[in-house]
């Protein structure tokens, strides 16, 4: 608006009235005309989207006619919003189509366009729109032009471009195109596309994505005669194809099931599923169409029905000439020749075998050999320098990784270091711990001694004594306790109670209860429990005694390990694991003693 109240200024009043009325109407609509242009702009940038995708989802589908159309219709809108892009996408996904479909109006100017088309996407780096390019290239040069050469050439292109633009649903078909391709073609090696494909289309998430991966791998097997995971693949295809609607598959999927039932054995199934491919065609492609009858002529050849192959065959080679499909004539002409000969006509037979031949040498040149031999080799290389530079790209990062973590490992050190010096304050204190529980037993020994002294002294000097009938039975019935304890080791039963103490003294819980509380101010269990940890003490302080943990709290009447590591524990201040690795450094003169915290 600043420039055009400038030009109004310094020209507007010399111009003719009707000139001034022109410019006054244009300089007042061009606010709304440039809105206006935003929008349309916008507009078509949502339409080429929406377009862009649907011809994604119809080739995914295998859905041919919506393809050609929905790609028509993007070219189209390309060309007339002045969109390179979106034009050659649209006549990308065009040829594409019109080649599964086998039309049989010339696609010259479609491969024309594309291929003049492409030095300049690749000079402006345009990677994702120059993939659609050369994919659909490839499919052409692979089933109408038969030239695998050509076809894996700009099938290499596509995956290079593919993963230029970071695509991996474009990086997934240009390596199931050159899965086709080498399956077509015989070579086995193409198994490796196949494989890569399929892992691919799994990242991807999207089942339609899966369809061609999984029917790559099934071809592959079958023809490995790995016949179960050919099957398998082949039964996740029909569930894809099932649960998407594409019914246009259904011949093929049929026909191969044959294929495999055939090969096991299983005729029956097998021919049931020939006739299946081939009365649900009407919906199939032009290629299936010929496929099916191919498959179930070899199939009826096998089990000796010449006749019913001969007009299998004879279908298929009708077909091929008119849907111009040359990747199946070798192999038609091939089986007819061997039926004739069978038959006896020699004549026939051979110039069945002379067109094949023809065929064969004017696909599979010496040049075109050579051509693809040489291709695929770069291919390897390259791949080679591609993982190799992503391998270095690792290193880096793990280097950098490595220097960051060098710092942190200066910060565990000195923090593994402080940790050092504490648990060797901590072992000190086991240490002390432990001489402490030695020292004690050692004395709780002596004592035990001197108390049975007495008590023996006690009960010789009985009859002296002026205590009254109860007391004296109260005195022995402990002692008699005291000796169960000791020289029976009664307490080594984990099932010892109040009860069953009590009736091998012939008297009430009761009773009992009140005799121990009053001879040893503590319980019961408390009394049998000391026992118990006597002996544990004992047993762990013998080194020639290396019984496990739990089983040495078995022995000693304990009814769990849990029971013995928490009492032993709360009694002694250390655990039982600690407490023997420390009496073994004591005995042995180890100051530097180490504590296997095993509980």
């Amino acid at each position: 608006m600043k420039v055009s109240r400038i030009i109004g200024r310094v020209t507007y009043h010399h111009l003719p009235y009707r000139l001034q009325v022109i410019v006054t109407v244009v300089m007042m609509s061009l606010p709304a005309l440039t809105s206006r242009a935003i929008t349309v702009s916008h507009q078509t940038s949502e339409e080429a989207g929406r377009l862009l995708e649907e011809c994604e989802t119809a080739a995914a589908l295998r859905q041919y006619d919506l393809m050609v159309s929905r790609g028509t219709a993007l070219m189209r809108l390309g060309m007339s919003a002045g969109r390179e892009d979106d034009e050659i996408i649209g006549a990308s996904y065009v040829l594409r189509g019109r080649v599964n479909r086998r039309d049989t109006a010339d696609m010259s100017p479609d491969v024309i366009r594309l291929e003049t088309s492409l030095p300049h996407l690749e000079g402006e780096k345009k990677w994702g729109v120059a993939a659609h390019a050369t994919k659909a290239l490839s499919v052409y040069y692979h089933l109408i032009g038969s030239d695998f050469s050509q076809a894996s050439s700009y099938a290499f292109r596509s995956l290079e471009h593919s993963r230029r633009a970071g695509s991996l649903r474009e990086e997934v078909d240009a390596l199931s195109g050159l899965a086709s391709i080498y399956f077509n073609k015989g070579d086995n090696s193409g198994f490796d596309y196949a494989l890569a494909s399929y892992r691919k289309a799994r990242e991807l998430k999207e089942e339609r994505e899966l369809y061609v991966p999984t029917s790559n791998m099934a071809n592959y097997l079958f023809n490995q005669n790995k016949l179960p995971e050919a099957l398998k693949y082949l039964k996740e295809s029909d569930e894809i194809a099932s649960g998407l609607h594409m019914d246009s598959e259904r011949s093929y999927i049929n026909s191969f099931y044959g294929d495999i039932y055939g090969a096991m054995g299983r005729n029956t199934e097998a021919e049931k599923y020939y006739r299946l491919g081939i009365s649900d065609d009407m919906a199939s492609s032009k290629y299936d169409r010929i496929y099916s009858r191919i498959c179930y002529a070899i199939f009826l050849m096998r089990e000796n029905r010449a006749e019913e192959a001969l007009r299998q065959l004879s279908d298929a080679e009708a077909l091929s000439e008119g849907y111009r499909v040359q990747s199946f004539r070798i192999q038609i002409y091939n089986l007819l020749s061997s039926i004739y000969e069978h038959k006896g006509d020699y004549r026939k037979g051979l110039d069945y075998y002379r067109l094949g031949a023809e065929m064969r040498d004017s696909i599979f040149t010496r040049e075109k050999e050579r051509e693809f031999t040489l291709l695929d080799l770069r291919y390897k290389v390259s791949e080679e320098q591609r993982l190799n530079a992503e391998q270095s790209m690792e290193i880096m990062r793990k280097n950098r990784t490595l220097v960051a973590g060098a710092a942190i490992a200066v910060l565990l050190l000195a923090l593994l270091i402080g940790g050092f010096f504490y648990y060797k304050k901590r072992m000190r204190d086991y240490r002390a711990t432990v001489t402490r529980s030695l020292e004690n037993a050692e004395t709780e020994r002596r004592l035990r001694e001197q108390l049975e002294k007495a008590l023996a002294d006690r009960r010789e000097n009985a009859s002296q004594k002026t205590s009254g009938l109860s007391d004296s039975k109260r005195q022995e019935m402990f002692t008699t306790l005291e000796r169960m304890m000791n020289e029976e080791k009664i307490y080594r039963q984990t099932d010892l109670s109040l009860e069953k103490t009590a009736a091998m003294l012939q008297t009430n819980r009761t009773y009992l209860s009140q005799i121990v509380n009053e001879e040893t101010e503590g319980s019961f269990s408390t009394y049998i429990n000391s026992y118990r940890l006597r002996e544990a003490i004992q047993l762990l302080s013998d080194q020639t005694n290396d019984a496990p943990l739990k089983n040495i709290g078995l022995e000693v009447g304990f009814s769990s390990p849990s029971n013995f590591y928490s009492l032993f524990r709360q009694k002694v201040g250390v655990s039982p694991s600690v407490f023997r690795s420390n009496v073994k450094n004591i005995k042995n003169g180890n100051k530097n003693s180490q504590f296997d915290n095993q509980d």
